[in-house]
């Protein structure tokens, strides 16, 4: 999980294959609700092996250039980027699954924890 702001962000956005991006805002309950979604899906993304999906963080309220960039009206929104482009944007990290990770990653084969695991693969 990185930490970006708008100088570390095209890096991170230039790497192939797969990568989570959370465009969080500081205040209100949907956003601390969204923070914790996200942290799951990290947490799913960890245990089932996936190390090639990279996770970023960058605040909203603090880099607005990047809502105009993407243009984003609300936030929290989660970004799923796939090869630098983006891939499903949702209010809701929770809509998106190891499934959809799994099949953005670069092997697009999912590791034997997931294998092993077939509820970690359910879609959101």
């Amino acid at each position: 999980m990185k930490r970006l702001n708008t100088k570390t962000l095209p890096t991170f956005l230039a790497r192939s294959g797969a990568a989570v991006l959370l465009v969080g805002s500081n205040s209100g309950e949907t956003a601390m609700d969204h923070a914790e979604d996200f942290a799951l899906l990290w947490a799913q993304a960890v245990i089932a092996g996936l190390t090639s999906v990279q996770f970023g963080y960058i605040d909203g309220d603090a880099n607005p250039e990047i809502r105009k960039r993407f243009g984003l009206k609300e936030l929290p929104v989660t970004l799923l980027i796939r090869n630098g482009a983006i891939a499903r944007r949702t209010e809701s990290p929770s809509a998106l699954s190891l499934h959809a990770l799994v099949s953005s990653a670069p092997d697009r084969k999912a590791p034997d924890r997931v294998a092993g695991n077939p509820h970690l693969l359910e879609a959101g």
